[in-house]
C-alpha cells in the first residue's frame, strides 16, 4: 500500500483528537499541578510567569517550556486598576521548517502550538478556552502593585467521586 501526505496527516489528526478528548472529558480545563504558571513580580513592570501545562475547554494543551517575563508596557493598563493575565492556546506554521530552496512559507509542512500570552481587562469565564493565570493591580505610577494568583482554575478529574458506577 502506497501511503501519502493525506495519510499521514489522518494519523496524526486521530492521535491528536484521542488526547483532546481524554483531556476534555477526564481533566476538564484549567491548569495541570499546583506549581506551574505561577505569576510573580519580575520588576516594576515585568512578571515573570513561571513554566507549566494548561489544557483549554476544547482539550488542547498550552504548554510554557520555560519561564517567560512578560512587560507591562504591552497593555495600556489604567494606573490603579486590575488586569488579567491569562494563557491561551494558538497554532502558527513553525517558521523553523520553511521550504528550504525558497525560504517561503507556502510549502510548509509542519505547523506550532505555542502559548498565546494576554492581558484583558475582565476575567474571562471559568472552562474556557483562555486560561487566567493572574490578576495583576496596577499602581497608581503604571507599576505592578500586585499579584493575585488565586484567580487560577485547575485540571483535574470531572469524574463525580460520589457517582455510582454503572455495570452493564
Amino acid at each position: 500500500q502506497l501511503l501519502d501526505a493525506s495519510d499521514f496527516t489522518a494519523e496524526q489528526t486521530y492521535h491528536m483528537e484521542m488526547r483532546r478528548r481524554l483531556n476534555r472529558f477526564v481533566h476538564g480545563a484549567g491548569v495541570v499541578g499546583d506549581v506551574g504558571l505561577r505569576v510573580r513580580k519580575e520588576a516594576d513592570r515585568k512578571l515573570r510567569i513561571g513554566a507549566g501545562v494548561a489544557i483549554d475547554a476544547q482539550g488542547r494543551e498550552i504548554v510554557l517550556v520555560a519561564d517567560r517575563v512578560v512587560d507591562l508596557d504591552a497593555v495600556k493598563a489604567k494606573p490603579g486598576t486590575t488586569v488579567f493575565l491569562a494563557l491561551a492556546y494558538e497554532q502558527t506554521l513553525d517558521l523553523e521548517v520553511r521550504d528550504a530552496g525558497t525560504k517561503s512559507a507556502v510549502n510548509h509542512r509542519r505547523t506550532a502550538e505555542i502559548p498565546r500570552i494576554d492581558f484583558v481587562d475582565k476575567k474571562p469565564p471559568d472552562g474556557g478556552d483562555t486560561i487566567v493565570l493572574a490578576a495583576i493591580t496596577v499602581d497608581a505610577g503604571g507599576n505592578v502593585a500586585e499579584v493575585d494568583n488565586t484567580l487560577r482554575g485547575f485540571a483535574g478529574s470531572v469524574i463525580d467521586p460520589k457517582s455510582e458506577p454503572t455495570v452493564r
